[in-house]
């Protein structure tokens, strides 16, 4: 069996998005049942299901999925496997510090699937462990579907991958004293340097929340993260923990320095004339100022402020009056109501999370549900930013879900 693992929650993880890492799975007892969940096998066309590494004392399982791949297929489920991880750190007080593994197979058949799991729970109950089936759902990644009609010959999550770049980060803590602190997904910036963006959460949750919770920050791709922060996010609402977007964003300037001061010079060149002014300049210092005005729209409109990140939203306008600096004569609203900017990277997972946790405990949805809704919701934001849809991505989640 393939297995996955993430680096150790106090250092940086930048996790390619394929890398395998072989460590050991370490866990205290869950507070979760071990109940198991009903499955329609209707349909399935490439099953498949996330099992943690035997070696602790607690062996995690999901429900079996369908992957909709087309097999045969060099697939490892590699790349599914941080998800599943993901969600089981934030449904369960894991052991800070400590590292896990994951393998998540597909199979030809149901009956391949059904068998390992079996074999997997037989083997758990003999070594004396606790063998758990939790709620995570794993949505379908079209992309990966796709490669593997286009591409059978190779590895597809490679293939993926090569297509991928990392673009985003974001910072979550532990989440032993019931509150997950969150901030991102945020566009990373040429000069990125982790160690400092990891201290600064750190420093942040001190200082403002008084939590001393270990913290890590990932850097990958934008669908890679969604995913992952999504299954973070879900796994500390099914225990109930209380979810805090910090909205931080670290600030290079904000750094305090040793700077010398400037030395006296007391043969001054004469005065120069002032330099003409730059276009590019004027244009850039006007969608600075704008900036402040856009984050405002974005938290006056519900649905703006349900579904994005508004300082995210805000740097959106300004890259687009950049990008647009002969026409700025259209105002915010206008570029949203035209589906003018780009706002992909503004998709804020928490808060798109929590509107539908609210609306589906207002329907009387199971977690269950609510986890598979919020997954295919934020995928759909992610294909294509329209916030405008979000009650009706909702409707078509739920039907989707509830199959």
């Amino acid at each position: 069996m393939n297995l996955l693992t993430l680096h150790k929650p106090q250092s940086f993880a930048y996790i390619p998005f394929i890398a395998v890492f072989v460590f050991t799975l370490l866990a205290f007892l869950p507070s979760g049942s071990t109940k198991s969940f009903a499955l329609s096998t209707q349909g399935i066309k490439t099953p498949g299901f996330c099992e943690s590494e035997p070696s602790g004392n607690v062996v995690y399982v999901s429900r079996i999925y369908d992957t909709k791949l087309n097999f045969p297929v060099q697939f490892s489920g590699n790349v599914i496997a941080p998800e599943f991880i993901e969600y089981l750190k934030g449904r369960y007080n894991l052991k800070p510090g400590a590292s896990y593994a994951a393998g998540c197979p597909i199979f030809k058949t149901m009956a391949d699937a059904e068998a390992r799991m079996r074999f997997v729970e037989t083997q758990a109950r003999q070594a004396n462990k606790q063998f758990v089936q939790v709620e995570w759902t794993y949505i379908v990644d079209e992309d990966l579907v796709a490669a593997s009609y286009s591409f059978q010959a190779e590895n597809i999550e490679a293939v993926v991958a090569g297509h991928r770049k990392s673009t985003h980060i974001y910072c979550v803590s532990d989440s032993e004293q019931g509150t997950l602190y969150t901030t991102g997904p945020i566009v990373r910036g040429t000069e990125l340097n982790p160690s400092l963006w990891q201290r600064g959460f750190a420093q942040q949750l001190q200082q403002k929340y008084s939590s001393n919770e270990s913290v890590t920050c990932f850097v990958a791709s934008l669908p890679a993260v969604n995913r992952w922060f999504g299954a973070r996010v879900a796994g500390a609402r099914d225990a109930g923990k209380e979810i805090v977007d910090t909205g931080w964003k670290y600030d290079p300037n904000g750094a305090t320095t040793n700077a010398k001061p400037a030395q006296r010079n007391d043969d001054p060149e004469p005065a120069q004339r002032p330099a003409p002014p730059n276009p590019s300049r004027q244009a850039s210092d006007l969608a600075l100022k704008e900036m402040p005005e856009s984050v405002a729209y974005c938290k006056k409109a519900p649905a703006l402020s349900a579904v994005f990140n508004c300082d995210q939203f805000g740097r959106e306008v300004y890259n687009y009056r950049m990008e647009h600096p002969v026409d700025n004569s259209e105002t915010v609203a206008t570029l949203v109501a035209k589906n003018r900017l780009n706002c992909v990277s503004c998709v804020d997972p928490v808060r798109v999370s929590d509107w539908i946790s609210k609306k589906g405990a207002a329907d009387q949805l199971d977690n269950r549900t609510i986890n598979c809704i919020t997954q295919n919701v934020i995928v759909a934001l992610q294909s294509k930013a329209e916030p405008s849809r979000l009650k009706e991505l909702y409707s078509e989640a739920l039907a989707k879900c509830k199959k």
